[in-house]
């Protein structure tokens, strides 16, 4: 098997068997990653390259969008997707208009989201942690 194959069916066996808490982040780091890619392709010139990249976000954002479970929280619900639809028409702008400070905003919006994921998912590991049995009082 060669390299960029193997590289592909790891990194495939990674998303097929994280968490959905996993899935989030992993959504906000690849966005975040060709974010960045993009702002240097723009400062490069090569729009062709900007044009993709913005456009791959823009893709990871309505995946974010329709991930939403308006069950359990509507009202996070409505902010975050207030959010996300934000983020996508500055991405649009930014791809249309050249803009790289719609990219920035869009990249600090996503990293600030991306760590209050991670804050709330450590937060819930660390309450859902069970309690070792040396440490349970039973009598038996």
């Amino acid at each position: 098997m060669n390299a960029p194959v193997a590289c592909q069916s790891y990194q495939q066996t990674q998303i097929e068997t994280a968490s959905p808490e996993r899935l989030l982040l992993m959504l906000y780091s690849a966005a975040l990653w060709r974010l960045e890619r993009a702002k240097t392709a723009l400062q490069e010139h090569n729009y062709r390259e900007t044009h993709d990249l913005l456009t791959k976000v823009q893709d990871i954002v309505l995946e974010l969008m329709v991930s939403l479970d308006w069950e359990t929280g509507s009202e996070i619900c409505s902010s975050l997707h207030s959010l996300y639809d934000y983020v996508y028409r500055r991405l649009v702008q930014a791809n249309i208009h050249k803009d790289l400070g719609a990219i920035d905003e869009s990249v600090q919006i996503l990293s600030d989201l991306q760590s209050g994921w991670e804050q709330v998912i450590l937060h819930q590991k660390s309450v859902a942690k069970p309690v070792p049995v040396s440490r349970l009082n039973i009598k038996g």
